[in-house]
């Protein structure tokens, strides 16, 4: 993968992911489940902005299917096209904070999806301290 081209969006905005869509094959579940948890290990570690893609994708550790492996290896290819991204905090910076509900929009069980972050230091180039 470092060889890869860069994508500019974290995934596909035209995919929805199911258990079995019926045409993607089975992949290793070991290889899928490794490429996940190192991907939850850099969310928590510095890159807050794929927690959300990183987290649907772990809702289809088992069994994974090719359109599950290529939608996580986008993730990397991701990575590439924003290599230096980290959190900056500004003592001057004003506090903003941001919702979001997604009603029943995920496909497989029809769960409702919401979500928050909190930045420090302005909208743009603001720190995250709570999502």
């Amino acid at each position: 993968m470092s060889n890869c081209n860069a994508a500019a969006t974290l995934m596909d905005t035209n995919i929805n992911f199911s258990r079995d869509d019926g045409v993607s094959k089975p992949v290793g579940t070991k290889h899928y489940q490794s490429l996940i948890g190192s991907l939850l290990y850099v969310v928590t570690a510095t890159r807050l902005d794929i927690a959300e893609a990183v987290g649907e994708l772990s809702n289809y550790n088992a069994p994974p299917t090719e359109a599950h492996l290529d939608a996580a290896k986008r993730l990397l290819h991701y990575r590439k096209c924003i290599p230096d991204a980290k959190l900056s905090y500004n003592k001057t910076g004003k506090l903003h904070g941001y919702s979001d509900l997604n009603w029943a929009g995920v496909l497989v069980n029809r769960r409702s999806t919401s979500g928050h972050v909190f930045l420090l230091g302005g909208r743009v180039g603001g720190g995250a301290i709570s999502c």
